[in-house]
């Protein structure tokens, strides 16, 4: 599958974001945590921060995560994509659309 976009967005500590409106795919997804309180990431295929959930991450005393998804195994959503972050996460998602 070809693909006229891809690019990467940040997403900030405590918040929730809209990423994108309309279908798409995850490639990749870097966050990590500041604190040694456990905290989460939670991405939804929505325009808002509820609904179906794509994938849940739980991050632990300043631990990173990558993930990269081969394109036949990416995160494929249709409505939008959200992320929210917990208090002390920061990170990127690497879209294509």
């Amino acid at each position: 599958m070809k693909f006229k976009t891809t690019y990467s967005q940040y997403c900030s500590a405590g918040t929730g974001k809209l990423l994108r409106t309309g279908a798409g795919e995850v490639h990749a997804l870097i966050f990590t945590t500041s604190n040694i309180d456990s905290e989460s990431v939670i991405i939804y295929d929505n325009t808002a921060g509820s609904g179906n959930i794509l994938i849940k991450l739980n991050l632990t005393c300043y631990t990173p995560i990558g993930l990269e998804f081969l394109p036949e195994q990416a995160l494929k959503f249709s409505t939008g994509l959200y992320v929210s972050t917990g208090t002390n996460v920061v990170g990127f998602v690497i879209l294509a659309y």
